[in-house]
């Protein structure tokens, strides 16, 4: 009886967190996604390429993800063209896409829905906010499931700009 209450709880356990997000290490080259923005491209490890990209999943309803989107875009704004790009993925229901859509009007960065994206790499999203940073060569530098909640403007600063350096 103890032997197969302890296997039961094994597998169980075993399963609890999906495999794919053993996958995320930092320093390690991000697994392979593909999140196609509102204006059709998509973004790939291949495609963002030669850039620093940060993925932060978001919703529309999430007052800590609406919080810290002033500080993604002050920063994307600033260092846009030194090789920055921020992707908003947004993962609220297809019926509150209208109220996403209001919301990034004040924002300069791509956006996506996660139902049009293939972001499994990033593992299950049970938790936001939650943001991603990888750098020019593909290779993850912050794990959101492993880093601070939410990201502000001093931490991008401390933990992007040195990525932007040649």
């Amino acid at each position: 009886m103890m032997r197969a209450l302890l296997m039961l709880l094994s597998a169980l356990l075993s399963v609890s967190v999906p495999a794919i997000a053993g996958e995320l290490k930092v320093g390690a080259p991000v697994p392979a996604f593909d999140i196609k923005l509102t204006d059709g491209r998509h973004v790939t490890p291949a495609t963002a390429a030669g850039r620093v990209t940060i993925v932060n999943f978001w919703a529309s309803w999430c007052a800590p993800c609406r919080k810290e989107m002033p500080a993604l875009e002050a920063f994307y704004e600033k260092n846009h063209e030194l090789g920055v790009d921020v992707i908003a993925v947004n993962i609220d229901k297809a019926s509150d896409q209208a109220e996403a859509l209001s919301v990034m009007r004040s924002f300069s960065f791509a956006l996506a829905f996660v139902g049009d994206a293939d972001v499994t790499a990033f593992g299950r999203l049970w938790r936001i906010p939650v943001t991603f940073v990888i750098d020019r060569n593909g290779v993850l530098q912050r794990d959101g499931w492993h880093a601070e909640p939410t990201i502000d403007l001093p931490q991008l600063e401390t933990q992007v700009m040195p990525l932007l350096k040649p």
